[in-house]
């Protein structure tokens, strides 16, 4: 009687263990085909660093790509992010219409964050406008994390 007991306990500790690799691997694998959707939907051409963190980048230089911006893109991977490239200083407002994610934009002139703004989704037909109260030349949309980075030192990499 005790063997049986022991064979269901190592039957129920094998099931146990084969649920959780197969949600670790179901989860991993999920993570891995988001990360692909977004590739392709958004090239990723460039890098931008601010501080000493490296993002990758997927360049707006269009109207169309500013206008469409990360809306519907569920959520995106650590240190990847949105550059909208402009010709001359400007200080276009951002909105988050159709956004699904928090995501703050770092507003860059010269070589410098000179202003951030934390924005929240919008799903609603009126969304806020986030005014950046500055004149900048990139925008850069990263996800929300907190973290103070107006002064810090930005590099661009190549802009095909």
């Amino acid at each position: 009687m005790s063997f049986l007991k022991n064979k269901k306990k190592r039957n129920y500790f094998a099931l146990s263990a084969y649920i959780f690799i197969f949600l670790i691997v179901l989860i991993g694998a999920k993570y891995f085909i988001q990360k692909q959707k977004l590739k392709n939907i958004l090239k990723i051409t460039s890098t931008v660093q601010v501080g000493r963190v490296k993002y990758k980048v997927f360049v707006a230089k269009t109207l169309g790509e500013k206008k469409q911006g990360l809306m519907n893109v569920p959520q995106m991977p650590r240190n990847y992010g949105m550059l909208f490239v402009f010709h001359k200083k400007v200080d276009y407002p951002f909105w988050m219409k159709n956004t699904l994610m928090p995501l703050t934009v770092l507003f860059i002139y010269k070589d410098r964050v000179i202003n951030q703004i934390n924005m929240k989704p919008c799903k609603t037909p009126k969304c806020k406008f986030y005014e950046p109260f500055v004149y900048y030349k990139y925008a850069l949309e990263i996800e929300q994390n907190g973290r103070n980075l107006i002064g810090k030192k930005v590099k661009i990499g190549g802009l095909s």
